[in-house]
């Protein structure tokens, strides 16, 4: 089974939509997915993802399901979610130029995770994909899954910069800190892990591709701010 992984195109963060060039993206992505099968689409509860994944779900004739656990992580305190201190990109930007490995460094005893926002969204987007998961027949053991039945072949999840790295360090076991610093998710980028469907099983995730944005221009590297 493969699960594409999607981030939003260019959004409108106050208002939660896609801006007119967010949409062109979104028709330039869907038009490079044309010729992908997809048993089942679905986004977060976000209307930038579920805005992406429209054009998308209606050239495959799908509607788009909804996942709550999959919105756009916070990372700072109740009282400043988004505090430019807390920052998830900068913050691991800002060890790597200390000088930290940040493959090494234990960032998850530092004050920019304990209590955080940000360790209260990886615990929901770890803990809501693995219940979501075991409906396909990936029961999550260990560093990978048991395969329980046979699962649909390719589903499309369109998500965020945020809950999607957050979703690729649980799958992959790549500290969060790390990934934050070295990957970048362009909008609409596509990644694409692969499962082995055989039933009995166990199955550890394999990236194929990481954020495939060649349906776009070349453009300015896109915002973190959210």
């Amino acid at each position: 089974m493969r699960l594409f992984l999607i981030r939003h195109g260019k959004p409108d963060y106050g208002k939660d939509c896609l801006l007119p060039e967010g949409q062109k993206q979104a028709e330039m992505l869907a038009e490079k997915l044309a010729g992908q099968p997809f048993d089942a689409i679905y986004s977060s509860t976000c209307g930038r993802a579920y805005e992406t994944a429209l054009p998308t779900a209606e050239s495959h004739g799908l509607s788009v399901t909804k996942l709550a656990f999959m919105r756009e992580i916070g990372w700072g305190t109740p009282t400043a979610p988004y505090s430019s201190d807390y920052h998830p990109w900068e913050r691991a930007d800002a060890w790597a130029a200390e000088g930290k490995d940040l493959l090494t460094f234990d960032a998850y005893h530092t004050p920019y995770w304990q209590g955080t926002l940000l360790e209260e969204s990886y615990r929901t987007v770890s803990e809501g994909f693995d219940a979501w998961f075991s409906e396909f027949g990936f029961v999550r053991e260990g560093i990978g899954y048991r395969v329980t039945h046979t699962p649909p072949e390719n589903i499309a999840l369109f998500a965020h910069g945020g809950s999607g790295t957050c979703l690729l360090s649980h799958l992959t076991g790549i500290p969060l800190y790390y990934l934050f610093h070295t990957v970048k998710p362009s909008f609409t980028g596509i990644t694409v892990i692969e499962f082995d469907s055989t039933p009995g099983v166990f199955t550890t995730p394999i990236l194929r591709v990481l954020n495939d944005a060649s349906h776009l221009p070349l453009d300015p590297p896109p915002s973190y701010s959210h």
